[in-house]
């Protein structure tokens, strides 16, 4: 099984409030890492007095595609741009370097600039996702 390495990977914003009405999309400059969101399902318990055994029983309840979280190194430029985003609903996607993308619909929550003594300016951000995010495999 070949390996996809972090290098070249792609992340971007799109021109319309949902991932699957977006055309042009643009991409973050200096991003040093993206961690992306742990999309995690709830448990619905229908354990009943006959149960068998006594175990628990469950049903898959709704989703949560959670936040997507990413630094990127501070430009005066991007920040004024990502900023006028803030809070307001975007598609977003992430391009592996074998072509493979997550989409997601979602705006972003947080910000928070991270100014070190021996470092570089950073930007830490959170976008929270909105509904199911979308997997498709490059060729």
């Amino acid at each position: 099984m070949p390996v996809t390495h972090s290098f070249n990977t792609d992340l971007a914003y799109g021109d319309a409030a949902t991932a699957a009405t977006s055309t042009t999309w643009t991409s973050l400059v200096g991003v040093t890492d993206i961690k992306p969101p742990k999309i995690d399902g709830e448990d619905v318990d229908i354990s009943h007095l006959k149960s068998p055994n006594k175990f628990k029983q469950f049903d898959p309840g709704w989703a949560n595609a959670g936040e997507l979280e990413f630094t990127v190194q501070y430009d005066k430029t991007q920040t004024t741009a990502v900023y006028a985003l803030f809070r307001t609903p975007k598609g977003f996607q992430v391009t592996f370097a074998d072509g493979s993308k997550w989409k997601y619909d979602g705006y972003i929550k947080s910000w928070q600039d991270q100014i070190e003594k021996d470092g570089i300016v950073t930007q830490n951000l959170t976008i929270k996702i909105s509904g199911q995010p979308g997997f498709t495999a490059g060729t």
